[in-house]
């Protein structure tokens, strides 16, 4: 008993100095002060990381969203414009060493495309306490692109050797443009073109007494009940304005010719036998295609006298908004680029000073190199008002042919930019499907610097 008396005396003064040395405690303390300190350093090291990650997805639920507002997906069902949103952000979100990043949800409305998005972020200090991982989440809503609507109008010389193989091409040509008619995003017009132009018009826009096709003269009938007639050119001054015709005033209307009038030679009887008619601006391209491809041959042989700068001033007509068909939008606005194509043979708009009626109405009497001037006037009244202008020719007959002539230098001068002009073939070969590939291969160019698809 003494003995362990003694023991424990022994410890109680080892403990009572331990207790006494303050050295120990001070350490300690530092340690458990310290620790805090560390972890609200490190789990702010955690936090700025989580700060820029929750950007990271924001901004990759906005690419996703936008994925999934392109023109390309609204042609799409909800299920495919949600696998496109998720491949876009997980393709954004690569690399960045996160945990399960996924999009949770995709909403979609006729305006919007709302994405909701998750990832963690693993942690570095926030582990000692034990925090693994910092979820984050984003959602965001984006407006689908205000529609903006492509305005074109193709000018197509067609009663030729090769109509056949150049029609066939420009319905496939509009398909592809249009994604087989299914994308409304573009509005497409017609002006098959040769001696005349066969449209339907408002008599309020046309000379109320009809001409014959033969003599150019009056023939006491009246132009005004006609649904379709045969249209001839305006005097220039006219044709280089796109204000509206008025019956005060003949020279802004146009000269029309019936297609059941009794002159045998009557070109626009054979205008509408072939079905070649204007279609103004439209969105209905299967119908469009279509009107093409029903173009038949020319009912009697065919003429190199086609009146180009006639075409090209309805084609305007077309595409403008104030001139005599109310399809076209007004100029200068971005959301509605206008474009014509002019795809002809390579001897469009010869004037023969016998055919008087034309002569009289496009002051043309010098014969093809004042129609050819009058046409590039006619383009630069266009393009000064925003349309934009591509030109494509090929060989009617195998004959090589001069480019610095003056009727092609006109043709490439109405062309916007140089890559703009185009010659598609000057083989001697336009029955076979050259001409074909070579108008359906303007896509590329129409596409890149044309047609603007950008809207649902």
């Amino acid at each position: 008993m003494a003995r362990t008396l003694a023991s424990l005396s022994k410890h109680h003064a080892h403990l009572r100095a331990l207790a006494a040395d303050d050295r120990g405690n001070i350490a300690l303390i530092f340690a458990l002060l310290l620790l805090p300190v560390l972890l609200a350093i490190g789990g702010a090291v955690d936090f700025v990381r989580t700060i820029e990650t929750r950007g990271a997805i924001q901004s990759s639920a906005e690419l996703a969203a936008l994925a999934a507002a392109t023109p390309e997906a609204l042609l799409l069902s909800e299920n495919k414009r949600r696998e496109r949103a998720e491949k876009a952000f997980a393709a954004h979100m690569e690399g960045r060493g996160l945990d399960d990043p996924r999009v949770t949800d995709a909403r979609f409305t006729a305006d919007t495309v709302a994405v909701d998005a998750t990832a963690y972020v693993p942690t570095s200090f926030l582990k000692l306490i034990g925090m693994d991982q910092i979820e984050i989440s984003a959602e965001v809503e984006v407006t689908i692109p205000e529609t903006r609507v492509g305005e074109m109008v193709f000018v197509f010389d067609f009663h030729t050797p090769a109509h056949k193989h150049m029609k066939d091409g420009l319905a496939d040509l509009i398909g592809r443009l249009t994604n087989q008619g299914a994308d409304d995003t573009a509005r497409i017009g017609l002006v098959p073109f040769g001696d005349v132009v066969y449209a339907g018009l408002s008599p309020a826009y046309r000379r109320p007494e009809a001409v014959d096709a033969a003599t150019g003269k009056p023939t006491g009938e009246s132009a005004a009940g006609a649904a379709n007639v045969c249209l001839l050119d305006r005097p220039l001054s006219a044709a280089l304005s796109d204000q509206l015709p008025a019956q005060a005033n003949p020279d802004t209307l146009w000269p029309a010719i019936l297609p059941d009038s009794g002159n045998g030679s009557n070109v626009c009887r054979h205008f509408e036998r072939a079905n070649a008619s204007l279609r103004p601006l439209s969105s209905q391209h299967r119908e469009t295609m279509a009107a093409v491809r029903d173009i038949g041959a020319m009912v009697d042989t065919w003429s190199s006298e086609a009146r180009l700068a006639n075409a090209l001033a309805l084609g305007w007509a077309v595409l403008s908004p104030t001139a005599a068909y109310e399809e076209g939008t007004r100029y200068g606005d971005p959301k509605t680029p206008k474009t014509m194509v002019v795809i002809a043979t390579a001897t469009p708009g010869e004037n023969n000073p016998d055919q008087s009626v034309v002569n009289k109405h496009s002051e043309s009497v010098g014969g093809d190199d004042v129609a050819y001037r009058n046409a590039a006037r006619i383009c630069d009244a266009m393009k000064a008002r925003g349309v934009r202008i591509v030109t494509a020719i090929w060989d009617v007959n195998g004959k090589s042919f001069d480019l610095g002539e003056e009727k092609f230098v006109n043709l490439q001068h109405c062309a916007s930019e140089d890559d703009d002009f185009v010659v598609l073939s000057r083989a001697n070969d336009v029955r076979g499907r050259r001409i074909y590939d070579a108008v359906v291969a303007l896509e590329p160019l129409l596409r890149r610097k044309h047609i603007v698809f950008v809207s649902r």
